[in-house]
């Protein structure tokens, strides 16, 4: 599934968030940006560099047998972010945080 909150054209602070899951489903949900927030324009993030970090969190982040993986694109320290996490079963989690272009900024390994 994916899901996204997108600013509204009327008011760059009101936002609308669009959830899809098989399909684009109902209405957007509303919400409020908190002044200051910063806003990731999606075309800057360097798919390529997304990718091969989601290949290689599993091993980097020391998760064995991963059933869950997600990215969320969010502020980092003030700064637009690409956050990958990974867990499995037994709740063995880590994450790994990028600028946009794919540095790695910070890495949290299970142990």
């Amino acid at each position: 599934y994916a899901s996204v909150n997108v600013t509204t054209a009327a008011n760059p602070r009101h936002t609308e968030r669009w959830y899809f899951s098989k399909g684009y489903e109902g209405e957007p949900s509303k919400g409020t940006l908190a002044p200051g927030t910063p806003l990731i324009d999606i075309a800057n993030v360097d798919t390529a560099a997304l990718v091969n970090a989601i290949k290689r969190s599993p091993s980097v982040l020391g998760v064995e047998n991963v059933d869950t993986t997600y990215v969320i694109l969010e502020a980092w320290e003030g700064k637009p972010a690409m956050a990958i996490y990974v867990s499995n079963e037994f709740h063995e989690t880590g994450y790994w945080v990028f600028d946009l272009s794919g540095k790695e900024v910070f890495r949290y390994a299970f142990e």
